[in-house]
């Protein structure tokens, strides 16, 4: 509902008097952010000056404010990233073990912790644990089922409905 540019009239039921008003609560809010915004790169400054790193205290505030499911699933998938990536892989100092802590972990299998992930992922959305990629008897298959029921268990969770106190009965949707 734009201002007719031919005729400088607003369409009827608009009252353009209200955006005043408007704008000036816009402008308060805007200006108070911008406030919070300098208190807040103070603090994080003062992180840095004690010698904490910043943008790690500045991800875990977020992390902490972050609801429960939400935070484990940007963790699950921080980490399945970081595997895939290989951001910590590091040689094996004696040479007898696989390398590496990706998805591959050097003897050419999945890492279980990406494996655990993978399965985790896999039951939450729901996926049949048949969908499991692993070879048989392998460690990594063993470590994507452990995480298939876990994954399970929260998507149960989640769709449970709380018990209806009048009826004793579960809530309909």
């Amino acid at each position: 509902m734009a201002v007719s540019r031919k005729t400088n009239a607003a369409p009827v039921g608009v009252v353009l008097d209200r955006l005043g008003p408007l704008a000036k609560r816009w402008d308060a809010k805007k200006s108070a952010a911008d406030d919070a915004r300098g208190d807040l790169g103070s603090i994080a400054k003062e992180v840095e000056d004690l010698g904490f790193n910043r943008a790690a205290f500045k991800l875990t505030m977020k992390l902490r404010n972050m609801e429960v499911d939400k935070r484990n699933d940007f963790l699950s998938s921080l980490n399945a990233y970081i595997d895939f990536f290989k951001i910590f892989a590091q040689g094996d100092l004696f040479g007898d073990a696989p390398t590496g802590v990706g998805p591959d972990n050097g003897a050419g299998e999945v890492s279980e912790n990406a494996a655990h992930l993978q399965g985790e992922k896999a039951g939450k959305r729901g996926d049949k644990i048949e969908t499991n990629p692993h070879p048989e008897g392998t460690a990594a298959r063993a470590a994507f089922d452990a995480g298939w029921i876990l994954g399970q268990g929260e998507a149960v969770k989640r769709n449970i409905k709380p018990l209806d106190p009048a009826t004793e009965t579960q809530a309909s949707a």
